[in-house]
């Protein structure tokens, strides 16, 4: 038996079409290629056979065919349907704007499969200022254009960051301040403009356990001391404390005994060069004078009335646990006093040394003493020099005139987290800029700290990047490493109420103080200046490739969104300023992490300032990839489907060096077909054939044959 073959009637192909015809749709067509070039072809040399008299007309319908990387996939495409002629009784066949323009990803073509995508230089370069080398279509060159689209506006930039939402313009009234299950505060809630806050409660309630901070006053504090026989005795620590800093301190090496009575265990394993390399090379004779006689006896008394300025001990914020923690500004000073004299027991610079770490029940906490800071080599200046400039400014400050405000720390852990890929959240505004800064062009916004997950990172060391010089000119912020356990993947700290105190220029190596800073953000109810940071620890990809798996793509987009939940509505929320988080030492891909964050910034409904440090070719770059988007309509989940597919690319080619950008550019810009799909003729394709049908004549008779089973 032959196999069974089902043939239609012969019947006029308009007919056909009218029989078959199914419901509108939005996809690209699919219809193959060699089927459509042959109808198109057969259709033109009939034509020109009964019109053999007459030229071809330039409003002819014409095809053309597009060879992708390396010409094994062609596609035919219908140019010019403006100028034909159309019945109206066919107006309804022609393709909406929707079916050219799809207002969803569901509705765009899959990405291409190429072999080694990122090493197609000919197809994409991974410079936008290299268009492809024989440009065809204008609508399908991501980078031939991209120099005119993306001129720098200044004016209509600054436009869009003024319509950005800042605090307090877009805040909600703040409830009443009182404490909570989950909200701690140290101080009477009856806060009075101008007046540090008193201290809750009035007298020192001590707690020397595992869920607080063992303060360096509780009487649990013992330290062995040896008598005058050599015998050693158990005493109080803090009173031994009092004792040497009571003394009389003239110098750095004054300064250098005075710290290491009370930590005998450290003397000829702390380094202090440069405490003293800072003294001898940044003050004047007088000027050290002056600190010795009149400066530091001011910190001594702030630090020793630590009983009379926190009179509780503090929570701490552990892993796991949502709570809220806010304290004065005074008690702010005093507890950072402290950590400079290194007074708090059990929180020394080697308690996250792997040799210590699972003996020391701070090995989750980074550390809060300065030991470190005091380290250096004899006579050379190091950037810890300028760090020291930003603190003792900063004690300056707080030991002439008594701070008056508030500040919040809040330990965000979610456990509920988007699914991704069912986002139907719209993409909302972001604006790219090259310049600017966060801390000053992002007033009133939720500012991002790119942290380590050891809050504070290298502040007390040698790293002075992003983090850590927001750290130094905001040094209220280096408290929060006293009680912040480590944060955790769906954790993140949000501070709101830090002043700023230090002026500054440079990066890393290059920082350098400036001066003093006076901040005139306006305060909220609580007494809190109305600047929010919040920390989020961005993965550190020893090997780039691997931020491009989408297991590490879900961890840093959980990571983005724990940091920018609020449970507000989106015209209540601030915008978000950030930038090249987890880029740099952590090897993070620039382009990945703007798209990471507006798909977090868009689920919380968000909008979103991104600075991209003076880099204008990133800028560019950016601004193309988000012009690409808010073109297309996309949703959240249509951008996460797009990065399982470059995921997949990656991993099928085994890609080292993926190139992000340029996948974005050829799924944006070329209608490549889905390979493997079974072709469906669309009605944009109905359409075209009708039309060439029409100009021959409509007594056409075709043979539709369907070889599958009957």
């Amino acid at each position: 038996m032959f196999k069974k073959q089902k043939r239609l009637r012969q019947i006029n192909i308009i007919e056909s079409f009218a029989q078959s015809k199914k419901p509108k749709t939005e996809t690209t067509s699919d219809m193959d290629p060699n089927l459509r070039n042959m109808l198109a072809t057969a259709a033109e040399k009939r034509l020109a056979s009964r019109n053999s008299e007459s030229s071809p007309k330039d409003s002819d319908i014409k095809f053309s065919g597009k060879i992708f990387d390396g010409g094994e996939t062609s596609t035919a495409y219908v140019l010019d349907l403006e100028n034909a002629e159309v019945p109206d009784s066919q107006e309804s066949c022609l393709p909406s704007s929707a079916d050219l323009f799809p207002n969803s990803l569901e509705n765009c073509p899959k990405s291409p499969v190429v072999e080694q995508f990122s090493s197609q230089e000919t197809v994409y370069s991974d410079k936008i200022d290299s268009p492809p080398a024989t440009p065809t279509d204008p609508e399908e060159n991501c980078i031939s254009e991209v120099d005119s689209q993306l001129e720098d506006d200044s004016e209509d930039e600054e436009v869009q960051v003024q319509l950005l939402n800042r605090k307090p313009d877009c805040s909600i009234p703040l409830p009443d301040l009182e404490p909570l299950e989950n909200h701690f505060i140290m101080f009477s809630p009856h806060v009075i403009p101008g007046r540090a806050p008193r201290p809750y409660p009035p007298t020192y309630r001590d707690m020397w356990d595992s869920d607080h901070v063992r303060m360096p006053c509780s009487s649990q504090n013992k330290y062995p001391v040896e008598n005058l026989n050599g015998e050693k005795q158990i005493k109080s620590r803090w009173d031994l404390i009092c004792k040497s800093l009571r003394r009389n301190i003239l110098s750095s090496q004054d300064l250098e005994r005075a710290i290491l009575q009370y930590n005998n265990q450290y003397r000829g394993k702390c380094n202090f060069s440069g405490l003293h390399t800072f003294f001898e090379t940044c003050f004047t004779d007088d000027e050290r004078c002056y600190f010795f006689e009149e400066t530091l006896p001011k910190m001594i008394n702030m630090t020793l009335d630590l009983p009379n300025i926190c009179t509780q001990s503090i929570p701490l914020l552990k892993k796991g646990k949502d709570h809220y923690l806010t304290m004065s500004q005074k008690q702010i000073g005093c507890l950072l006093l402290n950590a400079f004299f290194c007074t708090f027991p059990r929180r020394s610079y080697q308690s996250r040394n792997p040799k210590f770490r699972w003996n020391n029940e701070y090995a989750s906490y980074p550390d809060i003493n300065f030991y470190r800071l005091f380290y250096g080599v004899k006579n050379r200046i190091s950037v810890r020099t300028e760090k020291l400039k930003c603190l003792f400014n900063y004690f300056r400050r707080v030991t002439t005139k008594e701070p008056s405000g508030t500040v919040t720390f809040h330990r965000q852990s979610l456990e509920e987290l988007p699914k991704w890929e069912e986002s139907k959240k719209g993409i909302r505004t972001a604006v790219i800029k090259s310049g600017g800064l966060i801390e000053t062009d992002g007033h009133g916004m939720l500012q991002v700290d790119f942290a380590n997950k050891f809050v504070g990172g290298g502040v007390l060391g040698e790293g002075c990047v992003q983090e850590e010089i927001r750290f130094l000119i905001c040094p209220e912020l280096i408290v929060s490493r006293l009680f912040v356990e480590c944060l955790d993947p769906t954790e993140a700290l949000l501070i709101t109420g830090v002043e700023q105190y230090n002026k500054y220029s440079g990066y890393s190596h290059g920082f350098k103080w400036e001066g003093n800073f006076e901040d005139k953000t306006p305060r909220d109810a609580w007494g809190r200046i109305d600047t929010q940071i919040v920390a989020i620890d961005a993965t550190h990809f020893r090997n780039s490739a691997d931020q491009f798996k989408l297991a590490s793509i879900e961890r840093e987009l959980n990571k983005a969104y724990c940091g920018f939940f609020e449970d507000a509505t989106p015209t209540n929320l601030s915008a978000i300023a950030s930038g090249n988080w987890g880029c740099g030492a952590f090897n993070g891909d620039p382009r990945l992490k703007f798209l990471i964050q507006l798909m977090a910034a868009s689920h919380t409904g968000r909008d979103l300032l991104y600075f991209t440090f003076g880099d204008k070719h990133l800028k560019k770059e950016l601004k193309e990839i988000y012009r690409f988007i808010s073109e297309k309509n996309l949703f959240v989940g249509d951008i996460w489907r797009i990065l399982v597919d470059f995921c997949d690319t990656v991993r099928r080619t085994n890609d080292k060096d993926p190139r992000l950008y340029n996948f974005l550019c050829s799924i944006f810009t070329n209608k490549i077909p889905i390979e493997n799909a079974d072709p469906e003729i669309t009605d944009s394709d109905k359409c075209a054939i009708i039309k060439l049908i029409e100009a021959v004549g409509d007594d056409s008779n075709t043979d539709i044959e369907d070889n599958d089973p009957g």
